[in-house]
């Protein structure tokens, strides 16, 4: 899917003009409008839904579940560390990277990511990011309720 759409950096992260085009093709018919599903096209994906696999679909929840928990600092973290050729510098992304470790504290300790993930978003080796949390009064192995498997 990457190779297909070209994701090129840009200021936020990846940019793709032909997602961007598909973005348009599916606002000019009427699916979509502010990058949110209109009746005709929540109709549709309904439709979708139920041919897909019990499989594919749980893959999907996974990620909608993690992303939809996201702060806009969380999702611009998260983009950075795990697609940095496609994000140029920038205020928006030095303000983020400079606050990564905070980010990061707060994802672990609201269940928003497992520690490996935290650690990794904060730049840590996982030992010394246990012991910044420790800290700092969070439990790393006691976090609200039971981390999404879509997040580690």
């Amino acid at each position: 899917m990457a190779e297909e759409l070209d994701f090129e950096a840009y200021s936020y992260g990846p940019f793709s003009e032909a997602l961007d085009e598909y973005r348009d093709v599916l606002e000019r018919s009427g699916l979509i409008e502010d990058l949110k599903l209109t009746d005709r096209g929540l109709e549709l994906a309904k439709r979708l839904w139920e041919l897909e696999s019990d499989d594919k679909k749980e893959v999907i929840e996974g990620i909608v579940e993690l992303f939809e928990k996201l702060d806009r600092d969380e999702l611009l973290l998260y983009t950075y560390i795990n697609y940095p050729e496609a994000s140029q510098e920038g205020d928006v992304r030095e303000r983020v990277m400079r606050r990564r470790k905070e980010i990061a504290l707060r994802m672990l300790r609201e269940g928003k990511a497992s520690l490996s993930l935290a650690a990794r978003l904060a730049g840590l080796p996982v030992e010394e990011f246990i012991e910044m949390a420790v800290e700092r009064g969070i439990k790393p192995f006691d976090v609200q309720g039971d981390l999404n498997e879509a997040s580690r």
